[in-house]
This record gives C-alpha cells, structure tokens and sequence, in this order.
C-alpha cells in the first residue's frame, strides 16, 4: 500500500522513503505537502470529499511540554517548526484497496492544484 501511494503521489508531494535493508510497518503513511500550500486547507478540502486524514505531527519536538527545558539553537529549530506545519497523514490500513487509494490520490492532486 505504501508503495501504491509512493507511485500514485510521489511526483505531486514528498512521500516516505524507507531506506535499503530497512522496513516499515506503515502504521501511517505521512506525506509532506508542497511549499506554500496550507495544510488546513487542503485537509478540510480532503474531508468534505470524504477523504480522511490526520495531523500527527502538529507541533515540532521542541515545543512539546516535557522538552521545554532542553537547550535549542539560538535561531531556534526553523526546519522543524516548518516541516511540522507541511505533513498530513493519509488513510493507511490492512484493507486500504487500490481502487481507494486510486481515488485519494486524485483527490489530493485535484485539491493540490
């Protein structure tokens, strides 16, 4: 399944890529959405053509609560707060068909567009 969506949408967002000699168990497939596209938008757009998605990295590691403590760089951590705010995670499940995956990937490039 990951791979259906890596050929489906790796040309229109940046997918996950799994290193050689590595292996995932996929407990989510997350997609880092195109600069300047907001996040919100998109996902809402996704919602209302019933297309599911989640946020599960909806604040950079640095600004949770038990790391508020921990020294940051004096710029701050600009890459990550960025990438926190251009990932979006798609339906992923044992049952997920292609005929699904077909139609979220459409979706998403038509409200990519």
């Amino acid at each position: 399944m990951a791979a259906c969506y890596g050929e489906l949408l790796g040309d229109a967002v940046e997918v996950p890529r799994v290193p050689a000699g590595l292996t995932s168990v996929w407990a989510q497939y997350t997609i880092r959405l195109p600069l300047g596209c907001d996040r919100d938008t998109v996902a809402a757009r996704l919602k209302a053509a019933g297309v599911p998605t989640a946020v599960y990295y909806a604040k950079s590691l640095h600004r949770q609560t038990a790391y508020r403590d921990y020294p940051v760089a004096g710029n701050g951590l600009p890459v990550s707060d960025r990438l926190a705010a251009e990932v979006l995670s798609l339906p992923m499940h044992p049952y997920l068909g292609a005929p699904t995956q077909e139609r979220i990937a459409a979706t998403l490039r038509r409200e990519l567009a």
